[in-house]
C-alpha cells in the first residue's frame, strides 16, 4: 500500500469514529492538515501522471532537483509548518544546502569569513577553506616556507615586511 491509500483510510476511519449529529449541520469542514496533505498528494499524483505520459516511469528514484533536493530554510530555523508534507529536505546535508542569500546580494558573506555560515556558496568544494583559498593536497610540507621559525631575526624581518605590505606607512 502506498501512502495515499493509507491516508484516505485513516481519514475515513477518523470521520466514522468522531461523527456527531452537529457535524452534519456544519459544512463538513475538514482539518486543515488533512486538506493540506490531500492537496500535496493530489499535486504529486498529477506530476507523476504527467511524467508517465512523457515516458518517465520511476520518478521517485535519484532526484537531483525538485522534492527533497534542497534543505528547507524554514526547517533550519525550526519554523517549518509543513512537516512531512514539505517539498524540501529536513536533514543537514551540506551538499544540498540552499545558496547563501548574502552572496547573491553582495557577492561576499561576512558569516562565511567568521566561519559560521551554513549555506552553500558558489564555487565551494571540499578543499576550500573559509577564506576561499584552496590547498594543494600534495603540497602539505611547508617547512621550506617557514625556515625562519627557529631564527628570531629572520622571523621579525618577515613579520615586519608582512606588516608593511598589509599596512603601508602613510607619509
Amino acid at each position: 500500500m502506498d501512502f495515499s491509500t493509507l491516508l484516505y483510510e485513516a481519514i475515513d476511519t477518523q470521520n466514522n469514529h468522531f461523527k456527531n449529529p452537529e457535524d452534519d449541520q456544519k459544512n463538513d469542514k475538514e482539518d486543515p492538515l488533512i486538506t493540506l496533505a490531500l492537496d500535496v498528494l493530489k499535486r504529486d499524483s498529477e506530476k507523476v501522471a504527467l511524467l508517465r505520459l512523457k515516458g518517465f516511469e520511476r520518478v521517485d528514484i535519484e532526484r537531483s532537483s525538485g522534492k527533497h533536493s534542497v534543505v528547507c530554510r524554514h526547517w533550519l530555523k525550526g519554523m517549518c509548518m509543513k512537516g512531512e508534507f514539505c517539498d524540501f529536505l529536513h536533514q543537514l546535508v551540506y551538499s544540498r544546502m540552499p545558496p547563501c542569500k548574502s552572496v547573491e546580494k553582495n557577492s561576499f558573506c561576512t558569516d562565511r569569513l567568521k566561519g559560521c555560515c551554513i549555506f552553500k556558496h558558489t564555487g565551494d568544494d571540499e578543499s576550500t577553506d573559509f577564506l576561499g583559498s584552496k590547498e594543494n593536497k600534495n603540497d602539505l610540507d611547508h617547512s621550506d616556507d617557514l625556515s625562519y621559525k627557529n631564527d628570531l631575526e629572520k622571523f621579525t624581518h618577515a613579520f615586519n615586511s608582512a606588516l608593511l605590505f598589509a599596512f603601508p606607512r602613510i607619509v
